[in-house]
Order: C-alpha cells, then structure tokens, then sequence
C-alpha cells in the first residue's frame, strides 16, 4: 500500500535523505496490495531506513522454496497474497504458478528480491527507549494444556535468539503477550506491526 505510506510519511514530515529522520517500518512490505513492485523501488530509494522483517517475507521464501521443489504452493499462500505478490513482480497472471515451464522464471525474478530481503531486513531495531519488531520479541513458550492455551514467558536472551525463534515470533500477537502475560522488557517500549498494523 504504496500510496497510504507516502501519505502518513508526508503528514509525518519525514524527508527522505534527512540524516535526522529515521524510518522504521515494522514488517509486511509486500502482499495483499497491488503496489509491490512500486514499494520495492521505493524503499530501495530511502538511504534513511530500518526495515524489520515480517512474517510476510518469510511466507515469501517458503512460498518459493515450495515452487522450487515443483509443488503448488500451499492455499495459504493464496489467501495470504504471496501467490499475487509473486505475480506482480512477473509481471503476470496467476496462472503462472500452475505452469511448470514458469517454475525456473519466477526463481529468477523472484530470487533478487529475496536478496534484497535478506540484506535490507533486521530481526528487531533498538533505541534507548524502544524496540521495534513485527509480531512480538521471542519468547519462551509451552502448551500448559488445550492449543489455544499457549503459555508465554520471558527469555532471558532474545536478542540472540535462533533463526527459528524469531519467524515464530514474527507470527505472534505482541500486544495481547504483553497484556496477557505480562512479558515485556525493562524500562522499554515495544512497537509492533503485524496485526496491529492492519
């Protein structure tokens, strides 16, 4: 949603290449709109960024890592917008997905945009006084019974946390862990998107 950003960044005052402006954006960069291709230029244009990733990066990867294989992706995917985000970039219909002579195309476009993902986006920001992530920091967490009664609890060592650790997190709702279970870090505030941002 290209246009509703440069919005809220003009009614903000944010100037791009203003050494004392500092974008942070939360995750979901790309799906569900129709201005992905327009959003990766334009944030490519911001030398003044910190992206955080979201999980919508990651349906990305694992979105291709299944065409990879030769499989359709999932209906997640689908319903997500990563199947029509992909599209987007290739400048084509959905039907690209089920046509196997489309598979090793789509790697190719899709694949510098990954890179740039993966160079461009951070697990989480940190200021004196803030933390940016985009569903929640990770946390530990058991099944103290039913599935819906997941159980949240600090760690100690989040900022270090695995690979795995951090994309369970980006799925996670930062707001009603805080609430709910009261885990938050000392003397900081945690800004979140994922949900919150819809």
């Amino acid at each position: 949603f290209l246009n509703e950003l440069k919005e809220a960044l003009n009614n903000a005052g944010f100037e791009i290449g203003n050494q004392n402006h500092l974008l942070v954006g939360c995750g979901d960069y790309f799906d569900r709109g129709s201005q992905n291709c327009e959003m990766l230029e334009f944030l490519s244009s911001i030398p003044n960024k910190v992206l955080v990733r979201g999980n919508h990066c990651d349906l990305l990867s694992e979105c291709l890592d299944e065409i990879r294989a030769g499989y359709t992706p999932g209906r997640h995917h689908f319903s997500n917008g990563t199947v029509k985000t992909i599209c987007q970039f290739c400048g084509q219909n959905e039907w690209i997905i089920y046509d196997p002579t489309w598979r090793d195309k789509i790697l190719e476009i899709m694949q510098p945009i990954l890179n740039w993902i993966d160079e461009n986006c951070v697990d989480y920001y940190e200021t004196q006084n803030h933390i940016f992530v985009h569903g929640y920091i990770p946390c530990q967490s058991d099944f103290s019974g039913p599935w819906y009664s997941k159980n949240y609890k600090y760690l100690d060592n989040w900022r270090n946390a695995t690979k795995e650790q951090w994309e369970a997190a980006r799925w996670d709702n930062g707001v009603d862990i805080a609430k709910t279970f009261g885990v938050v870090e000392p003397r900081k505030q945690i800004v979140v998107g994922h949900w919150h941002c819809s």
